[in-house]
């Protein structure tokens, strides 16, 4: 049994050697070169040669999709999910998936229908290939890049033996990861923090705090509060309160009050104000010279008249 694996082995090395480089096989591609597969030599004609989107393939990395004539950039050192896959359910056989750095892919375990390109060089390209010509409808594996370089993408797909071929070129670009730029996060939850070394703001439709140490505003509409500690307040409007124990403060714009009962209080350094609707008040010393100044004036009459009887 195990001669005739070696010998199949060894077969298959022959034939590799007889046929032509561009040459396809059940069991992998028949070469592992940059660029496309056709040639007047190969067994797939030029003539029949399509783009991968021409053939209904469509090949993810990762989130993206490859697109012909844009550069897809990718993270060095993250690990993608590579998909094949062709559309409404339509088969490929072959596949080449090269790419000009070492060490790039990586398979499921238990894959038997893709696996590593040995025709590859192991030092400055990765490729996968076919292992076998089973009709294929989606083919997987990994890929993760450790430089940071631009590099061409070379994809080939054969849906069968001398049929038409599919091929692609596609333009990857690995760099390096910048620092994550997270959005802030709010907690509704949390309470405001207040800068103490900012003015108040003041809500227009929130009641009036009272600063402990400001004035107080008197309300007009309401009851006045008495601090027991203050002189009282009089109130216009009530009667008038006595203290018995102070002494009368007396307005000085205001007419004098004569109690009817007290006697008068005569002022020494005033005038006398004499009441015209009054008694005169006499005294003896002015009736004496009441009678003198008339005794006086009927003299002098009697003696003008004796003057002019002479």
């Amino acid at each position: 049994m195990q001669l005739m694996v070696i010998a199949t082995t060894l077969l298959g090395w022959l034939l590799l050697l007889l046929v032509p480089s561009t040459q396809a096989f059940p069991y992998m591609a028949g070469h592992c070169d940059e660029g496309s597969i056709g040639d007047s030599s190969a067994p797939h004609p030029y003539n029949d040669y399509r783009s991968l989107d021409e053939g209904g393939y469509s090949i993810t990395i990762g989130d993206h999709t490859l697109q012909l004539g844009l550069t897809l950039q990718l993270t060095v050192g993250e690990e993608y999910d590579v998909n094949i896959e062709r559309s409404n359910g339509d088969t490929f056989k072959g596949l080449l998936f090269r790419l000009p750095i070492a060490d790039a892919f990586t398979y499921s375990e238990g894959e038997n229908d893709i696996g590593k390109h040995d025709m590859c060089d192991p030092g400055s390209v990765s490729g996968v290939t076919h292992f076998n010509s089973n009709a294929k409808t989606k083919v997987e594996f990994k890929m993760s890049v450790t430089e940071t370089r631009m590099m061409n993408l070379d994809i080939t797909s054969v849906v069968a033996k001398r049929a038409a071929y599919y091929y692609s070129l596609y333009e990857l670009d690995f760099v390096v990861a910048g620092p994550p730029t997270a959005a802030p996060v709010h907690d509704p939850t949390a309470a405001p923090v207040r800068d103490p070394t900012a003015a108040p703001v003041r809500d227009p439709t929130a009641a009036p705090v009272r600063d402990p140490t400001a004035a107080p505003v008197r309300d007009p509409t309401a009851a006045p509060v008495r601090d027991p500690t203050a002189a009282p307040v009089r109130d216009p409007t009530a009667a008038p309160v006595r203290d018995s124990t102070a002494a009368p403060v007396r307005d000085s714009t205001a007419a004098p009050v004569r109690d009817p009962t007290a006697a008068p209080v005569r002022d020494p350094t005033a005038a006398p104000v004499r009441d015209p609707t009054a008694a005169p008040i006499t005294s003896p010393a002015s009736e004496c010279i009441d009678s003198k100044l008339r005794s006086h004036f009927w003299f002098s009459l009697l003696v003008l008249l004796l003057s002019n009887s002479v």
